[in-house]
């Protein structure tokens, strides 16, 4: 496979989009002991104008713990059907969601243009995060207003260019006999 090129990249993007490629690290302290200095979230945006951006969005622990409350409420709610239940439940998720929202979302919106299609490589905990259930400002949820899809990286975009073509020679039939 040829090299990686923003380039590349961004022209395998579908229009109005965007991808957002997270990561953790722990940053490098000279003089300091590697296991206090905590992990952080990075993500890399790319748009299909071959623009880039890097944007820190902070300690891992912070964000790994409101997943995991996430995750619980979503669990917790998979079983309670209309009622008052599902009401807190729902409440109590966007809560903890607008935190996530506030975190992650809108600082990578700034950089994504008129896009309506956000797509995410996930790394640590954030492969865990539905994005569609993060609430929006105006009341509304995530994948109401956009289309997500996910890759494990992006340069999963890149696969489809080599992807061998099999051409139509006729027909295939299969089928099973009955002996």
């Amino acid at each position: 496979m040829p090299a990686v090129s923003l380039a590349r990249l961004t022209k395998r993007l579908p229009a109005r989009s965007v991808l957002w490629e997270f990561i953790t690290y722990r940053p490098y302290v000279f003089n300091y002991p590697d296991s206090v200095v905590p992990r952080r979230y990075l993500a890399f945006t790319f748009d299909t104008q071959g623009q880039s951006t890097i944007t820190e969005l902070g300690e891992a622990s912070m964000i790994d713990s409101l997943i995991a409350v996430v995750d619980q409420k979503v669990q917790a709610g998979s079983g309670v059907f209309l009622g008052e239940d599902e009401r807190q439940l729902e409440s109590d998720l966007t809560k903890v969601a607008s935190q996530l929202t506030a975190l992650i979302l809108y600082p990578l919106l700034k950089s994504a243009g008129e896009c309506d299609h956000i797509i995410v490589s996930p790394d640590g905990q954030l492969s865990l995060l539905p994005f569609e259930i993060l609430p929006l400002s105006d009341g509304r949820y995530a994948i109401e207003k956009y289309e997500f899809s996910y890759l494990s990286s992006g340069r999963d975009l890149l696969r489809l260019e080599t992807a061998p073509r099999v051409e139509a020679s006729g027909a295939v039939i299969v089928g099973r006999s009955r002996l």
